[in-house]
């Protein structure tokens, strides 16, 4: 599906507002993706540097996102549900999976990043499922992004480690409760300390094992995020902010008994009552779906830069726009 003139005029205003918030980064660049069939290489640049990527489809309205140790790709991979559009602080902000792939929908942005300071990302607008049921299944319809940012941007000062698991007393600081128990352990995957959240009546899906800590706000926008691992095919986690639900991922998109390797949960909070805040608390809910285990790990808080704000005030306005797309599908 080509884009319609709504959707032209809303790529360019993403353009120039993004072209406003990064000003002191390499130039931004976009383009069209139209009607990209799966499986085939897609690449993007500025002339001189250049990003690969193939896609395969997930699901009538989703897809998944290779990282270099795939087919023709030479990025790392991170994926902003819900977002509606690029940021530069983002790009440099998030963690990238280095191997494996990353799912995503329509509404989601994708994210890349490649050698010498590159980064790139997808909008998706639309994954349109073959009418005739046969490969190529979805062809995805959006707008890559491609900037170069200096490495002196690229820090880590803006980030804050809101809760990790590697003492003791990890869990002093979280409630727990519900069908099933919370532990810190070791996980199976990597060496490394994680929260382990595991349900204990499997037959009761709408009772959750729940676990819940207050956390400080800041007063600006910010992305919150944590690394997961499902141990089981079955389940899902839902992931709250003072009762606000942020996102829902099920096992059976992430869970890989090969490659066991953890994925990264990104969600952007630029909610005005929220910011307003000086503490919220964040909820995780597993869910069964007969056994259900997940390991949580790294969580946090990821200060968006001043100028990226200004973009950002403009995100409930383009948002509605995504997803009446979405709602399409």
């Amino acid at each position: 599906m080509a884009f319609s003139g709504k959707s032209t005029r809303r790529a360019a205003l993403i353009a120039f507002l993004l072209s406003i918030s990064t000003t002191s980064h390499g130039a931004l660049i976009s383009g069209s993706i139209e009607n990209l069939p799966e499986s085939s290489s897609f690449s993007w640049g500025n002339g001189l540097s250049t990003l690969y990527q193939e896609w395969s489809a997930a699901g009538t309205t989703s897809g998944w996102f290779y990282a270099s140790n795939y087919g023709s790709s030479n990025v790392d991979v991170a994926v902003v549900k819900g977002a509606s559009g690029y940021s530069s602080s983002t790009a440099v902000n998030l963690n990238y999976q280095e191997t494996g792939a990353v799912q995503a929908e329509e509404g989601d942005v994708v994210y890349f990043k490649g050698d010498n300071n590159n980064y790139g990302a997808w909008t998706i607008e639309d994954i349109n499922w073959n009418p005739e049921n046969e490969f190529p299944y979805s062809f995805l319809t959006g707008t890559w992004f491609f900037e170069t940012i200096e490495e002196e941007q690229n820090d880590n000062s803006n980030i804050t480690i809101v809760r990790d698991f590697s003492s003791e007393n990890a869990l002093d600081d979280w409630d727990a409760g519900g069908n099933g128990y919370v532990a810190v352990t070791t996980s199976s995957a990597e060496e490394r300390s994680v929260m382990q959240m595991i349900v204990e009546d499997e037959d009761a899906l709408e009772s959750p094992v729940t676990a819940a800590s207050m956390i400080e706000i800041p007063a600006n926008p910010f992305i919150l995020t944590f690394d997961f691992l499902f141990n089981e095919p079955t389940g899902s986690l839902n992931v709250s902010l003072d009762e606000m639900l942020l996102g829902t991922v099920f096992a059976k998109d992430y869970y890989d008994e090969e490659n066991n390797s953890f994925a990264t949960f990104s969600s952007l909070i630029s909610n005005p009552v929220t910011l307003a805040k000086s503490f919220a608390e964040l909820e995780l809910a597993l869910f069964p779906g007969s056994p259900a285990s997940i390991d949580i790990g790294n969580i946090q808080i990821q200060r968006v830069s001043e100028p990226a704000t200004l973009f950002l005030l403009f995100s409930s306005l383009l948002s509605t726009l995504v997803m009446r797309r979405r709602s399409k599908a």
